[in-house]
């Protein structure tokens, strides 16, 4: 095995990446034309405080692995939010940035691992390309390498290895136990809690809303501009706490080249020809993922419609096994998306820096669990015999 660095996706064959990223245990977000479409539209690049620095590992017959990773002289778009921690570190008068950061870009979704061809040596290959990563933090005299948002396969084989802090964090998944309807889905919550949902899904209808799913070549540059738009306003609206890190280009752009992964649905009043708000989402296989939301004006509840119960509604009617929503929001609970707990793993070239940052996480680690906890018992459930794996 030989194991290299490339600046650019688009110096590897997209035949190559694919013939591994696009089997059914990769998250969609490791396929090339996602990676690809965020370095094209300018969003992880170095202007952006992003540098590729993807480690692609060869054999004799060409692509035997691969790791997305990337330079960072910055946290945004990362969503592990260490922000805080990089602040004292530096205060310290110790160096946080640049550091190398193998993570799905822009994607808060648990689904990052290495790529490998050859499961017999899968292990052996993980560990090539970790070790690499490690030389390449410490020969660059970066602050550290991190990999962030594993798939949960990938964070049982990183909790064996001694020299990786983890640090835990807190995520929203719905699961899809054999529903044959929504209905079937509503009697696992309580009295209360079906009749909310009832009330809030008939409020949209009686303003005579039209709930509409586009999927693959119905899905058209107008709609995604329309998209973009969307995406533009809801994260101007959070001012410094927005997640702005994509253009109009890349959204025009991955239509061209994925549009057989996304999903919009879109909400339209009586005699309006175009939406007034649109949800955007990511399929692959049985997995469902929520990425993007705006309105152009407020209704009361039409964004758990568009974000919550059409999804699920469309998961159970596809057979979906599961659905992350995206990150945030404690509503996510009442509406019976399970909290669950990921782990980041971390590589600090300082000892000062790692025994510091184990510290800081260590507290960190017991409030997302009691937080997860929290979350959990707010479900309102029918009982002991609902559904709630």
């Amino acid at each position: 095995m030989q194991l290299s660095i490339t600046s650019s996706i688009d110096s590897i064959s997209q035949q190559e990446w694919n013939r591994i990223a696009e089997q059914d245990e990769y998250s969609p977000f490791l396929e090339y034309q996602f990676l690809c479409s965020v370095e094209l539209a300018g969003c992880a690049a170095p202007s952006a405080g992003w540098h590729p620095n993807h480690f692609v590992l060869s054999g004799p017959d060409g692509l035997i692995g691969a790791a997305p990773a990337y330079v960072k002289t910055n946290s945004n778009g990362e969503f592990i939010f260490d922000q805080g921690i990089a602040t004292q570190v530096i205060a310290a008068g110790l160096d946080y940035y640049p550091k190398l950061v193998a993570t799905l870009p822009f994607t808060p979704c648990p689904g990052y691992q290495f790529l490998t061809s050859d499961k017999a040596d899968i292990e052996e290959q993980n560990l090539f390309i970790i070790e690499g990563m490690r030389e390449f933090a410490y020969q660059s005299k970066y602050g550290s390498a991190s990999i962030l948002f594993p798939s949960p396969c990938f964070d049982e084989k990183l909790q064996k290895i001694e020299h990786l802090n983890p640090w835990s964090h807190q995520y929203f998944l719905w699961l899809n136990e054999n529903y044959e309807t929504f209905d079937d889905y509503l009697h696992c919550f309580n009295k209360n809690q079906r009749r909310n949902i009832v009330r809030e899904r008939a409020s949209i209808r009686n303003l005579g809303i039209e709930i509409r799913i586009y999927t693959g070549e119905e899905i058209d540059s107008g709609l995604m501009k329309l998209m973009f738009k969307f995406y533009h306003s809801t994260n101007q609206n959070f001012g410094p706490w927005g997640a702005l890190f994509l253009n109009e280009e890349w959204f025009c752009h991955i239509a061209r080249v994925w549009t057989h992964r996304i999903i919009l649905v879109a909400a339209y009043l009586p005699s309006y020809e175009v939406p007034i708000a649109m949800s955007m989402l990511i399929r692959k296989n049985r997995h469902l993922y929520g990425r993007y939301w705006g309105d152009t004006f407020y209704i009361p509840n039409l964004h758990f419609e568009l974000c919550y119960y059409t999804p699920i509604e469309y998961a159970i009617a596809q057979r979906i096994s599961d659905f992350d929503p995206g990150m945030g929001s404690r509503h996510k609970a009442r509406r019976g998306f399970r909290s669950y707990c990921f782990n980041s793993y971390h590589n600090f070239t300082n000892r000062a820096v790692r025994e510091y940052f184990g510290y800081l996480t260590s507290l960190c680690d017991q409030e997302e669990l009691n937080l997860i906890e929290q979350l959990n018992n707010s479900v309102p459930w029918a009982g002991q015999g609902a559904k709630t794996t």
